[in-house]
Order: C-alpha cells, then sequence, then structure tokens
C-alpha cells in the first residue's frame, strides 16, 4: 500500500495490459483481485481503472488540429472582410463586435 503515484500507476498499466488480453471472466477477476489486494483500492476503482483507456485524449488533440484550428482562422478571415465591407456604415458597432470577437478568439486587434 505504500507504494508512490508513478510506481502505483506503472502497476495498473501492466495489469491493464493483462486485463485486456484476459479471455475468460475467472481470468479477470483474478486479476482484480491481485490489483485490489495489491494496491487496496476497492474493487470497483480496479476495474474502472483497468478498463480505462488512453486514445481518447489523441481523438480529442487530432479533433483540435483537424478541425477547430483551421476554422478559427477563417472566422479571423471573415470577420476581417466583414469588417472592411460593413466598417463605414456601422463604424462604432463594428469597431466594438471586432474588438470584443478578436479578443474572445485570442487574436491581435489590427486598427
Amino acid at each position: 500500500m505504500n507504494m508512490s503515484y508513478s510506481s502505483r500507476q506503472e502497476y495498473l498499466n501492466v495489469q491493464r495490459s493483462r486485463y485486456a488480453k484476459a479471455s475468460s471472466r475467472q481470468e479477470k477477476s483474478r486479476i482484480i483481485d491481485e490489483a485490489v489486494s495489491t494496491l487496496g483500492y476497492h474493487r470497483k476503482h480496479v476495474t474502472r481503472e483497468l478498463n480505462r483507456s488512453f486514445a481518447k485524449r489523441e481523438i480529442r488533440s487530432s479533433l483540435y488540429t483537424t478541425i477547430l484550428s483551421p476554422l478559427r482562422e477563417n472566422l479571423k478571415d471573415l470577420l476581417v472582410g466583414l469588417i472592411c465591407h460593413f466598417g463605414c456604415y456601422f463604424c462604432p458597432l463594428m469597431k466594438l463586435l471586432s474588438d470584443f470577437l478578436l479578443s474572445c478568439l485570442c487574436f491581435e486587434v489590427v486598427s
């Protein structure tokens, strides 16, 4: 029970691969029992930890790079075009709106 956090994570990673390869319910139950006795965790927590997959985080980062980043760039171009086109008609309103939107998107305001 006196294991460091990194040691527990390393142990769980080894058990996670064993658990994924286990074919029978008895074998999986034995792996869970071993982890419960070694770590001192509750059985339900060990089961959740062994079933956890880390592939979702990679999907989120690739989602941002493939979809959201180009969308932000296109939105920036759209805002600049709208400001140039409608700026003369609604100058005070467009200036406030553009400053607000560009600051929300973390872009520098070009005057």
